[in-house]
Parts: structure tokens; C-alpha cells; sequence
């Protein structure tokens, strides 16, 4: 496991101290306060979450300590969540592309 406790309610408390940390050290607001299988949409283990909040800054904010989590490691052993990090940051890249072009983006910046 990612986390070090040893249930589910115990993990996502962990990560919530992390991201209130990470957030507080990197000048994010945190518009959330806990991360928790409800925040992310997990009804049951053998569905894929799917995150339901509403702020946009909350997914820009999510996505940037998810990344900056998955640069400490990988995760050659746990394939899903592998490429779970190889999305987090490819979608990084796509959103960081985007926000710095112009209004049209050329050919180059598209490949």
C-alpha cells in the first residue's frame, strides 16, 4: 500500500495531513480540509473513483500535489496505479501547454 494505515478511513487521513501540508508549503489554498472516499466519488472498492467537487482551482491544486506525490516514486509493481502517475503527469504537461499558448495553439505545441 501507498499509505501506512492500515485501513481505508485511517489512509485517506494521512493523505488529507499531507495535502493540507503540501498545500500550506507551496502557497495552495486548500479548498478542501479532508480528502475522503466521498470527496473523490468512491462508493464502493470495485468502482473507479471520480472526484466531485466544483471548484476548478480544486482540480488544478489536486492535480499539482498529486504530481508532486508521484515524483518521489513509481510504482513498477502496481501497474494501475503506475499509470495513474504516468496520467497525472502527462495531464500536467497537456494543462501547463494549454494555459501558457495563446489563444490557438500551433502545430508543434499540439504533438
Amino acid at each position: 500500500t501507498v499509505e501506512a494505515a492500515s485501513n481505508v478511513d485511517d489512509r485517506f487521513s494521512a493523505l488529507s495531513d499531507r495535502y493540507k501540508q503540501w498545500c500550506s508549503s507551496n502557497g495552495y489554498r486548500a479548498h478542501i480540509q479532508k480528502l475522503t472516499k466521498e470527496t473523490i466519488g468512491w462508493q464502493t472498492t470495485g468502482q473507479f473513483p471520480c472526484g466531485i467537487w466544483h471548484k476548478g482551482e480544486l482540480s488544478t491544486v489536486m492535480m499539482d500535489f498529486l504530481e508532486s506525490q508521484f515524483m518521489l516514486r513509481s510504482f513498477p509493481d502496481q501497474p494501475l496505479l503506475e499509470l495513474c502517475r504516468q496520467a497525472t503527469m502527462a495531464i500536467n504537461a497537456c494543462v501547463r501547454t494549454m494555459y501558457k499558448a495563446d489563444l490557438w495553439l500551433n502545430k508543434s505545441q499540439c504533438l
